[in-house]
């Protein structure tokens, strides 16, 4: 890859990104796709298109991109903390509260992960409480 390739692809992020603030999550998503041809290390691009994906509730398309971040660099707890986000919406809970772990132990700092991953386990506890509570009356 060059240098102008990238370079290239780094502004085609920056429009999209853009577009992500505007709401327009589906150009944002045409932008990114085009800057990850032009760089598919695009770390960036990749996390981006997932968030943009997420958004549209296009939950498995947002978890293929995650993956494809975290394998390019495991150690960005966003990365995680989004996919937790994902399999959240697509109500795949345990995996969810996995990601919101693994963020938090990447980054002790990361309070979005911790927010979401308590709201998530105190559900899970209230869930099993009525489930209790049911077989026993």
């Amino acid at each position: 890859m060059t240098d102008s390739a990238k370079d290239i692809a780094k502004a085609i992020v920056g429009e999209a990104l853009e577009s992500f603030v505007n709401h327009r999550f589906d150009m944002c998503i045409k932008l990114l796709s085009n800057a990850i041809d032009l760089d598919p290390l695009s770390r960036r691009a990749f996390l981006s298109r997932g968030a943009a994906y997420l958004r549209l509730q296009q939950n498995q398309e947002a978890i293929n991109d995650f993956n494809r971040v975290i394998a390019l660099d495991g150690k960005l707890a966003r990365a995680y903390h989004l996919r937790g986000l994902a399999y959240n919406q697509a109500g795949d809970h345990s995996h969810a509260l996995k990601d919101f772990k693994r963020a938090i132990e990447l980054d002790p700092e990361y309070s979005a992960a911790y927010r979401i991953g308590a709201s998530r386990h105190v559900t899970r506890r209230r869930a099993s409480q009525l489930k209790k509570d049911d077989s026993s009356g």
